[in-house]
């Protein structure tokens, strides 16, 4: 059976007769596609017979592109063949547009195999672009293995990634003169069998000038990060740039989704919103295949949507669960562009899938039918497919918020009908100066959506490219409206098997003018344009750009640090044994801390934490305090805290008690003394898992809760702490790091994440239930069935199926908890600063995003630019989660600019030079350098390229 039997077809959108009007053809995967002219006013005419371009009959047509490969000045038309098919009925065909016949119908001929290109792959689709800008198209083609990935060893899995397969592997073609040429290896491309080639996004990802390009692959096989070395050949750079992608990637698309002048990247997979859904079609983590995967060189994946922001430093942040676009089901195309007309870019995924053969339900009932049966017949096949569960799925619009999140939008702008769509394209079908969208479904009828949302301000940009490439493929277009700036290239290939319309489009808003518009074509040539009216479409010409110079230098800052040699030869050693082997039910690793740095008698030292807190006063009172640890078995329980009064260098414990806030709090991940009413004596401010910020005096004989004014007792998952004046009234103001909002949870004190655990199953240890709202206000166990049953045996009669389990709250699962039960909650997530006041109270500062992207464990602040202003560095990170929930490594350094006052601004990643990648633990100034204490990795170091006073 062909493993991509579902995936549907693409569509393409393009002026195929010349009249000004876009028309659209259709793809699809058994019947005859569909060529429809435009007759205006939203109406269409069916010529797929007369136009001859309707493609061959029968299976298996998948993804369609519209280009001018011959660069006679008309659209020509390219498809792509897949299928368990023998060879010459997968060969690709490429449609010569003829011109128009005598009744304005384009006249199309097949004539792949003079060009070159018809070749008999497991196509998906075909990219022209010209990637060694020699003024002509090359092509891309996009190939896929048509069997689902076999389970290797790695030495297998490394050998069949080394070795081309051209029938599967991906492929790209040299235009030598009319004649496309395979230059895959020599290009530096891998083109092996290990290819589920579903995506494919071209951008120029560094600013060089050179068209890039991301692959999305289905399955293990990790995705590729190609960038163009400007002499012919590709290096894939993934590894380096991005910690982590989708696990089945698919459709991909790359814009500028916060306007500043870096093109950033977002991939589909197939994570479902919807708990019910989740739980029936997301499979178990399994770290033991995770392992063999990245020893076989594969990449970190996980299922769900990644948002890529392309921080201009050469990495990229994953930021799809703060933006609000990670979970989308199962996703096909994505389509980032302005559907509102506001200038920023939106975002339209489809999504759904006939048969629903993930779903563990069928799994388990295919693979008990298979071990029956032994070798399977056509029949047992048809048996099998009409038991596969079915669902129609509503497609997703989500409207840029300007702030680097996405709200869903889908119902609001009439998109919420259910379906099972794949391709999808935008293009202004009426020319009145919005996007329109058509969408290809499976087995029912189009969706063409006239876009009705906005009466804003446009700006239509087409493009006339030189004699070899008159569509101008790879052109970029930057325009100036206000406070607006904004990118456009032109690669129509988008989405999923599908080619949007090249008309450029900019939505401007309430902006009545467009300042400044420069267009930079492949070649080189610049083009400037000045006070542009707006609501209009103009057309630039490759032959009014003037002569080929090079690009203005941008004048680019000096970056605040550089990395240098560490003065520490320092690996921190692995952990002994992972938390997750020994007990499933945790919510994260807890069992490598990470290092340690510290300066001892002039030297700097680094040596494995311990996991708790230390913290001494050098106040009034000579005092030590030592956090608290996990109790192997028992969490969330913990040991107790210990403070150690220093009189005349002795150490000895406090005998006296201690409050009961600190007798019943969670695992103590900060502490620090300060004197926060200026009387001499040094409090006591604590923070950690589970347990809000607390604050104790200390009279030097016991600790007394505060009496004071202090931030509100939120309960988090609390990581750092740092207490300073950063707006300068004299009093000190308290930064708290926490577990950030680039989550799949969210949390407030109406909807918190709890914690419930006990011994559920009398084994003496106890069960954590970590517990979340859904997106209907109902409490989930963040559990599979397999999880719940491999630790609570007993339920497996109350759910023998994982459709039993799937819609269960966590109520119904737990009517009621043991005498004794633990539980906890956090009723906050973000990091967060709180500013004294006049009147002595803590109000809550507002903080850059990025802040949020990751969880921060260490605050350092210092006036890192002599500016005479404290400023910040945060870091963290926590790449050692579940599975399912994913790496949270989209902190590389974080640096903000304080202004003195309170306030502090995100210092651009290329502007403060930190490229910190894994979960820092410690930093610690030394000399001139910043050090980095990294989990599991080499101490690194930085140099302040100013003088830095430590504040």
């Amino acid at each position: 059976m062909y493993e991509y039997f579902y995936n549907g077809g693409g569509v393409a959108a393009g002026d195929l007769n010349g009249d000004g009007k876009t028309d659209l053809y259709f793809t699809a995967n058994m019947a005859e596609n569909r060529l429809y002219l435009n007759a205006g006013d939203l109406h269409f005419t069916d010529v797929t017979q007369p136009s001859g371009a309707g493609g061959r009959p029968g299976p298996w047509k998948t993804g369609v592109t519209l280009a001018d490969v011959n660069a006679d000045g008309k659209l020509d038309i390219y498809l792509c063949y897949s299928g368990m098919l023998p060879p010459e009925k997968r060969a690709n065909q490429l449609f010569i547009n003829q011109g128009n016949g005598p009744d304005g119908v384009p006249v199309f001929r097949d004539e792949a195999a003079a060009y070159g290109l018809a070749g008999t792959a497991f196509s998906n689709q075909m990219y022209f672009f010209d990637y060694d800008r020699d003024g002509d198209l090359d092509g891309l083609l996009l190939n896929h293995n048509p069997q689902a990935l076999p389970v290797l060893n790695a030495a297998k899995t490394r050998e069949l990634l080394a070795n081309p397969d051209p029938d599967r592997g991906l492929r790209l073609y040299q235009n030598t003169g009319g004649k496309f040429k395979d230059v895959t290896e020599a290009a530096g491309i891998s083109g092996s069998a290990l290819s589920y080639g579903l995506g494919l996004a071209i951008a120029d990802l560094d600013n060089d000038g050179d068209p890039d390009f991301y692959v999305s692959n289905d399955y293990e096989v990790p995705d590729y990060l190609y960038y163009n070395n400007g002499d012919g050949t590709f290096t894939d750079h993934l590894g380096e740039q991005m910690s982590h992608t989708s696990h089945f990637s698919m459709g991909s698309d790359a814009g500028d989704i916060n306007n500043d002048g870096h093109l950033d990247l977002f991939t589909l997979d197939m994570l479902p919103a919807d708990p019910r859904r989740q739980r029936l079609l997301q499979p178990d983590d399994n770290r033991s295949k995770l392992d063999l995967n990245l020893a076989s060189g594969f990449h970190h994946q996980t299922m769900r949507n990644m948002l890529q922001l392309n921080r201009g430093d050469g990495t990229f942040a994953e930021i799809g669960r703060l933006a609000g676009v990670a979970m989308t089901d199962w996703s096909w195309s994505a389509l980032l562009a302005d559907f509102d007309n506001d200038g920023w870019q939106d975002l339209h995924v489809t999504n759904g899938y006939l048969k629903d053969y993930t779903n563990l339900d069928f799994i388990k009932y295919m693979e008990d039918f298979t071990a029956a049966k032994g070798r399977l017949q056509r029949t047992d096949l048809r048996e099998l497919l009409e038991q596969m569960p079915a669902s129609d799925l509503r497609n997703f619009a989500f409207g840029n918020q300007h702030n680097g999140t996405f709200a869903d939008r889908t119902a609001d702008w009439g998109l919420a009908r259910p379906s099972n769509s794949n391709g999808a394209v935008y293009a202004d079908l009426d020319n009145d100066g919005d996007l329109d969208l058509v969408v290809n479904n499976l087995d029912r009828a189009a969706f063409v959506y006239r876009n009705d949302l906005t009466g804003q301000n446009y700006l239509s940009v087409a493009l006339e490219g030189p004699a070899g490439n008159p569509q101008g493929i790879g052109a970029r277009v930057e325009i100036r409206a206000d406070d607006l700036q904004q990118i456009r290239e032109q690669f129509p290939n988008r989405g999923y098997l599908s080619c949007v319309d090249p008309v450029l489009h900019f939505g401007l808003g309430a902006r009545t003018q467009v300042q400044r518009l420069v267009v930079t074509w492949p070649d080189g040539a610049r083009q400037n344009l000045e006070a542009v009216e707006v609501n209009q479409r103009i057309v630039l010409r490759h032959q009014e750009a003037g002569e080929v110079r090079p690009a203005p230098a941008k004048a680019t800052a000096p970056s605040w640090f550089r990395e240098v040699s560490s003065p520490l030869a320092y690996t921190d050693p692995p952990a002994e044994q992972r938390g997750f082997d020994e007990e499933r039910l945790l919510p994260r690793e807890y069992a490598q801390p990470g290092p340690v740095l510290a300066v001892e008698g002039g030297k700097v030292l680094a040596k494995a934490g311990t996991g708790r807190v230390l913290a001494r006063s050098s106040g009034k009172y000579a005092v030590e305090f030592v956090g608290n640890a996990y109790l192997p078995g028992r969490y969330p329980l913990v040991d107790a805290v210990t403070l150690y009064p220093l009189n005349d260098g002795q150490r000895t414990p406090l005998t006296s008690p201690l409050p009961q806030e600190l007798q019943s709090i969670g695992k103590i991940n900060a502490a620090t003394w300060a004197d926060l009413d200026g009387d001499g004596a040094d409090e006591l401010v604590v923070a950690g898992e589970w347990t809000p910020l607390l604050c104790f005096t200390f009279d030097g004989q016991q600790l007394q809760p505060y009496a004071g004014a202090f931030p509100p007792p939120l309960t988090g998952w609390w990581t750092a702490l740092h207490l300073s004046d950063f707006n300068g009234d004299g009093r000190l103001d308290l930064l708290a790091g926490n577990q950030g909002l680039n989550n799949l949870f969210s949390a407030s004190p109406e909807l918190p994440l709890e914690l419930y655990a006990a011994d559920l199953d009398g084994n003496g240890a106890l069960d954590p239930i970590l517990s979340y709202y859904g997106p209907d206000g109902r409490r989930y166990a963040d559990l599979t069935r397999d999880e719940l049953l491999g630790q609570l045996a007993g339920l497996r009669k109350k759910y023998p199926d994982y459709r039993s389990f799937a819609d269960q709250s966590l109520d119904d699962i737990f009517p009621s908890w043991p005498e004794g039960t633990l539980h906890r909650t956090a009723e906050m997530l973000e990091t967060v600063l709180y500013l004294s006041q006049a009147d002595g109270r803590y109000a809550r500062a507002e903080l850059p995003l990025e802040v949020q992207y990751a969880p921060v464990h260490t605050i350092t602040a210092a006036d890192f630019n002599a500016d005479g202003h404290r400023d910040l560095l945060l870091c963290g990170n926590d790449g050692k989660e579940k599975q399912r929930w994913g790496k949270a490594e989209a902190n590389t350094g974080i640096l903000l600019q304080g202004d003195g006052k309170g306030g502090f601004g995100y210092v651009p990643q290329a502007t403060a030079g930190l490229k910190l990648r894994g979960d820092v633990r410690s930093v610690l100034a030394y000399q001139d350098l910043l050090l980095f204490g990294i989990r599991g990795k080499k101490v690194r170091a930085y140099r302040r390229e100013a003088q830095m006073v430590e504040q």
